[in-house]
């Protein structure tokens, strides 16, 4: 049975020092299967060295410098062609458990085109203590997987319309949400756990973050 492809898309603006430490392990724990990966870094209009970057480790660059997330998103599924979607942010640091659940995933799902999967991010070993104290026994939603680490379909993504555009942050609660609606299945694998390097170090800024994301689930709703 031939493998199916898979599309690796990463929404990028100004993410060079978290691509610094991402990408190497991305394009190591790849390069085995690399005829069944497309990498696409879609960029929304860095200033810093982000394109040059992955253009250097071999990843192809698309650029919209007007794109809401969800719009960068669904510029990467369009330029691209694979049957399965994988859609992870730019600070994400995989596993080799990570990419054995990705082809596991890929393998075994071929006639489940309504299906999503992914994992809650988890944080680094020398992540702030706010980071650590705000997650700490955080419980885990089975109705929603985020999009800086969910794969998916592209029949699925295609039959709900994708990512909302017009949504600043919520648009995976959204598009989870329509996903459901349309008699989509969401399992939660932790094979799919990742850590996330873009935290904020200090409260001020954590909660500021906190507001943002809030604000977007609230439009979304």
């Amino acid at each position: 049975m031939k493998h199916p492809k898979i599309d690796v898309i990463i929404p990028c603006l100004n993410e060079a020092e978290h691509l610094q430490k991402s990408l190497p392990a991305l394009i190591e724990l790849t390069s085995n299967d690399a005829d069944r990966f497309s990498l696409l870094l879609v960029d929304n209009g860095s200033t810093d060295s982000s394109r040059e970057l992955a253009r250097t480790f071999g990843i192809e660059v698309l650029m919209d410098n007007d794109a809401t997330i969800g719009g960068l998103r669904n510029r990467g599924v369009a330029h691209l062609r694979g049957i399965f979607l994988l859609f992870l942010d730019a600070d994400i640091e995989i596993t080799e458990r990570w990419i054995k659940t990705v082809k596991e995933f890929a393998f075994h799902n071929c006639a489940q085109e309504m299906m999503i999967s992914g994992y809650p991010y988890g944080y680094p070993e020398d992540a702030a203590w706010i980071v650590k104290h705000w997650f700490s026994g955080k419980a885990v939603s089975r109705k929603y997987v985020n999009s800086g680490n969910m794969m998916t379909t592209r029949f699925l993504f295609e039959k709900i319309g994708g990512f909302s555009e017009a949504l600043r942050t919520g648009e995976d609660w959204d598009f989870c949400e329509r996903a459901r609606q349309a008699g989509a299945r969401i399992v939660l694998d932790e094979g799919f756990s990742v850590y996330h390097h873009g935290y904020p170090n200090t409260l001020a800024a954590f909660f500021k973050r906190e507001v943002w994301h809030g604000l977007g689930d609230c439009n979304s709703l």
